[in-house]
């Protein structure tokens, strides 16, 4: 998912990448997708989609598989036009995962509420409206003059803003709640979905255009505020972690969630330079027009430091999990 708003965006407005590039990654992050997905159909195959959906609060992750899917389907119209087939199976696939999805979501939302301390609510409960608007996004990319689509899209953005603010209070509340917690452990990774939850949204709404213009720009600037404060939150948090755990166990450590980070700055910058000209046909918005202006400039290349960071922490926590594996072999054939 990560990997694909990238290539939807940024990746298009930097100079040195050529546009025969976007056929090349398309096709290679179809090969990534392919992958996950096979193996996850094994999962569910093999009776062990438990590990994924047991957990009420957890299950909110599978709106990666949603989103994740969606995105491919996006990028391979982007970089394969003529593959429409392969992509109307993917939004299918997609839709109908969607659909499941909403269930547990809805499952997941009550059993948080029924706790009172709202413990296991984080940013990954966002990932509800995440999924919802980039169905509304490929919906739109595949048949964008329908009238019916039009009712269609309205209602999933709708949803989907619905969703965000479901989420919203339930993880307020679930840092007023807490007795005691601190910041450099108890601050999940996937907050950084307040803002790029919202990103996606302001996203559909500057895309699409069924909706006015003025609740894309109120968006982005809420997006704006809330990417400040998550973001300034988030450097107060590696600098407790550096004290306490050191520069290569606070900070340079990988787990799974670190994507959500990719995935909310690359949409970010996708939801900015969708609005652009919006923001820029309004004299009383003059002042943030340079602000713009540079966003759309630099973004793209702080979106691919992040994304070859997390890359790099992937390849380096799998090559120490596969010395471990190695070492643990040669001993047991020692001991054997």
């Amino acid at each position: 998912m990560a990997a694909g708003i990238f290539g939807l965006a940024a990746m298009q407005k930097i100079p040195v990448i050529p546009p025969a590039a976007t056929q090349l990654f398309a096709l290679g992050l179809l090969v990534v997708w392919g992958h996950i997905a096979a193996s996850y159909a094994a999962c569910g195959l093999q009776g062990r989609m438990a590990s994924h959906t047991a957990s009420p609060s957890d299950s909110f992750a599978v709106g990666t598989w949603v989103a994740g899917t969606a995105v491919m389907a996006r990028m391979l119209l982007l970089g394969v036009p003529s593959w429409r087939g392969a992509v109307m199976a993917m939004v299918i696939t997609a839709s109908v995962l969607w659909l499941w999805y909403l269930f547990l979501v809805l499952r997941g939302f009550r059993a948080i509420m029924a706790a009172q301390d709202r413990l296991r609510a984080t940013g990954r409960i966002l990932l509800s409206a995440v999924s919802t608007q980039s169905l509304a996004l490929v919906a739109w990319d595949l048949v964008p003059h329908s009238g019916f689509l039009h009712v269609l899209v309205a209602g999933l953005i709708v949803l989907g803003f619905l969703l965000y603010g479901i989420g919203l209070v339930l993880i307020i509340q679930r840092y007023r709640r807490a007795a005691r917690w601190t910041l450099a452990e108890d601050w999940d990774n996937t907050n950084c979905i307040l803002h790029g939850a919202m990103s996606i949204s302001g996203l559909a709404l500057a895309y699409t255009g069924v909706l006015p213009e003025a609740f894309g720009i109120a968006t982005w600037f809420y997006v704006l505020a809330t990417f400040v404060a998550v973001e300034a939150i988030e450097i107060a948090r590696m600098i407790m972690r550096l004290r306490g755990h050191g520069l290569r166990r606070g900070v340079f450590t990988y787990h799974v969630s670190q994507w959500s980070r990719n995935f909310t700055f690359g949409m970010y910058y996708a939801f900015t330079l969708a609005l652009a000209p919006a923001l820029g046909s309004h004299a009383s918005l003059s002042p943030i027009v340079p602000f713009v202006g540079g966003l759309i400039a630099y973004g793209p290349y702080l979106v691919l430091f992040f994304l070859l960071l997390q890359t790099g922490l992937w390849l380096s926590a799998n090559a120490e999990f596969s010395a471990r594996i190695s070492r643990h072999a040669v001993a047991g054939r020692r001991h054997g």
